[in-house]
């Protein structure tokens, strides 16, 4: 295969970026950050909405899920390739994180979309996780004991472009799109890392990388069907909401419910 040259890898790189929006943590969890906007904490869900649990009685499992994020849409920044989306209402994003990592990340989430304001209610208190003594299952118990409640963080938006390395037609051109993907990830660090408490000694280590409708992680996968990359979770790097785990928790949902406003069928993987 010849080498290309640098029209034919900028026309490449062209058709194949794609906007996503970064959930930038505020500089303290108490700054303010756009309108009804956080990861962590408690939402203001209507009264009326139960509370997501996740239950699978076969194995005697009923705990609590917990806030991951809350999104009031009239903040979400907008652009021309923006999906087909409600642009009012808040999306609330669940997920146990003590038994669904060991058998259903899915079956553990809910994503709850309200198409009305809920600026005005108050925060929700999670009901209380089981306590260690009550869980049977050894790798649930031990996560038990690292997660209370997830501390809320107030968010802010900036829009970023990404590269979509399973669009392009070969390996020479996929290792250029890798490699723009870097810089971008090597520019969204220069901004978050002085809003981020990460590991180690230095407590400098670590990247939390929240994001909305894109990514440019390598070995990003796309699940089969028309999906759209709802939202992803940087699980392994956030010290400072107390999100435990190594993996990125991504929520997808099907185009034609998110063009329907119907997140009743969101999916919830790892990677």
């Amino acid at each position: 295969m010849s080498e290309l040259g640098q029209k034919e890898i900028d026309a490449m790189l062209f058709r194949a970026r794609r906007p996503g929006i970064l959930l930038n943590k505020t500089k303290s969890p108490d700054d303010p950050g756009a309108t009804g906007c956080w990861l962590g904490g408690e939402p203001t869900m209507p009264p009326e909405i139960d509370w997501p649990w996740y239950r699978e009685t076969e194995l005697g499992i009923e705990t609590p899920m917990l806030l991951l994020a809350q999104i009031d849409l009239t903040q979400v920044p907008r652009f021309a390739s923006l999906p087909s989306m409600p642009e009012t209402g808040t999306l609330f994003f669940f997920h146990d994180p003590l038994y669904a990592p060991f058998y259903s990340y899915t079956a553990g989430s809910r994503v709850i979309y309200v198409d009305h304001d809920v600026s005005e209610l108050p925060m929700r208190p999670a009901p209380p996780l089981p306590e260690p003594e009550e869980i049977v299952d050894d790798g649930a118990r031990t996560l038990r004991r690292q997660i209370g409640t997830y501390r809320r963080w107030n968010v802010d938006f900036l829009i970023f472009e990404h590269f979509r390395h399973d669009l392009v037609p070969n390996r020479q051109l996929e290792d250029h799109a890798l490699n723009a993907n870097s810089k971008v990830i090597d520019s969204l660090q220069k901004i978050t890392r002085p809003r981020h408490t990460g590991f180690g000694p230095d407590r400098a280590q670590g990247f939390a990388f929240h994001h909305m409708l894109g990514t440019c992680f390598e070995g990003n996968r796309y699940p089969d069907g028309e999906l759209t990359r709802l939202l992803t979770i940087d699980m392994g790097g956030d010290q400072d909401i107390g999100f435990t785990g190594g993996e990125r928790l991504v929520f997808w949902v099907p185009d034609d419910d998110l063009e329907a406003h119907n997140f009743d069928n969101a999916l919830l993987l790892s990677e």
